[in-house]
């Protein structure tokens, strides 16, 4: 009888990234605005790590709260940004075991007035002029 093995080559992570489409979106500092973005793991030549693995890692924000699975699936780790109650720029890192990091940055603002209303008194200010 024949044995079969099979065998699946991977090349092995050398770089991590942030997929984050919110960029250029600002977020309410009301501790409820959440966001998802994706965690990239990346082989040496760019490409997604194609395995699932679980990872050691450490993520932290300057402003709001950030959490992650700690799994990658398919070379994708999914993570979970919820503003503060704080404006400025949100820094989130995140740093796998071997040391490799990633970075990216969320805007948290208060929202700016879509309409803006105005009332005079007396209403008529033309001053007499036509």
């Amino acid at each position: 009888s024949g044995d079969a093995a099979q065998v699946s080559l991977f090349r092995k992570p050398a770089g991590i990234e942030f997929d984050n489409r919110w960029t250029f979106t600002s977020l309410r500092p009301n501790s409820s605005d959440t966001v998802s973005m994706t965690v990239k793991l990346l082989d040496d030549q760019g490409e997604l790590v194609g395995r699932s693995l679980d990872v050691n890692y450490q993520i932290e924000t300057t402003l709001g709260a950030v959490t992650a699975t700690g799994h990658f699936t398919n070379g994708r780790m999914p993570v979970q940004f919820t503003a503060g109650d704080q404006t400025g720029n949100a820094l989130i890192t995140l740093t796998v075991d071997g040391g490799l990091t990633a970075t990216t940055t969320l805007q948290i603002r208060f929202p700016t007035a879509a309409t803006l209303a105005l009332t005079a008194t007396p209403s008529d200010l033309s001053n007499g002029a036509n």
